[in-house]
């Protein structure tokens, strides 16, 4: 079977965001589905994550990043819930959309 450069991109892109997503976890740390389930708390993390990643947005730019992480996250808590091997957690790539991505694969 034929695999299109398309669908090869695509894959590869994703492969690099979960590898690139995959990062270690204090342990004590509360789970990431357990935030996600309090909106004060969910919200709190969001501008903890902008602020370690040095990352300030206008007012409508957030809102369209704020969705982008919540589901980058959600993502991430769906799979640490799921899998005990590993942990995700949010890192730069959590709020970009697929230009960045396509930028960093050749």
């Amino acid at each position: 079977a034929v695999v299109s450069t398309q669908s090869t991109g695509t894959i590869l892109r994703t492969m690099l965001s979960y590898l690139l997503f995959v990062v270690t976890v204090v342990s004590g740390s509360p789970r990431l589905s357990s935030i996600l389930r309090s909106p004060g708390e969910t919200l709190k993390l969001y501008s903890q994550y902008k602020v370690g990643e040095g990352l300030s947005y206008s007012p409508e730019e957030d809102k369209v990043r704020f969705r982008i992480w919540l589901g980058t996250t959600r993502m991430a808590a769906r799979i640490n819930d799921q899998e005990p091997g590993f942990k995700l957690g949010v890192n730069m790539f959590s709020v970009m959309t697929e230009d960045p991505y396509s930028a960093l694969i050749p």
